[in-house]
Order: structure tokens, then C-alpha cells, then sequence
């Protein structure tokens, strides 16, 4: 840092602020950090995961559920369940 501005060395490349514009970039910066949702940003991700996985975890648990139980799912007893609901009443 210089009275002519920043300079910031970073894997061997070289990159030059003048200081008016980095006062400008951390003033803005500094405006963003103080916005909702940049402040919360970690904690709705967190919750937004957990939310993501405990779904997830709900809706596999369903769908093993209802593949053991649910005639019409499995194959062997599909085509006698469509049989006995569709044949006439008289016969």
C-alpha cells in the first residue's frame, strides 16, 4: 500500500488499485456486508442443506414404503390386480 494506491502479488501475477478506487471498492464492500442477505448467507445455506438432506432422507424412505406395499408396483401381482378390477361382475 502507497500514497498511489494497492498492489497485491498472488500466484506470481501483479494487479495495481489506484487507492480512490479501492477506498470506493471497501465502501462497497462494506455496504454489502451489512445487507441481510449477504450477512446471513452461511446460516440460510446451512439450513437450506439440512433442510435438502432431511427431505431427501423422508422421500427415499416413502418410496421404499410404498414399493413393499403397493400391489400395483410390483410386477407379479400388477397383472392379476388389473384382472380382478376390471372383470365383468357376472362372469
Amino acid at each position: 500500500m502507497s500514497p498511489a494506491g494497492v498492489t497485491h502479488f498472488h500466484s506470481g501475477e501483479i494487479t495495481f488499485c489506484s487507492l480512490e478506487q479501492w477506498e470506493r471498492d471497501y465502501a462497497v464492500n462494506a455496504q454489502l456486508q451489512r445487507l441481510t442477505v449477504f450477512r446471513d448467507f452461511r446460516r440460510w445455506k446451512a439450513l437450506r442443506l439440512w433442510r435438502r438432506a432431511v427431505r431427501g432422507k423422508r422421500t427415499k424412505q416413502c418410496q421404499e414404503v410404498l414399493g413393499s406395499n403397493l400391489f400395483a408396483v410390483q410386477s407379479v401381482l400388477r397383472t392379476a390386480l388389473v384382472q380382478i378390477r376390471y372383470e365383468p361382475l357376472g362372469a
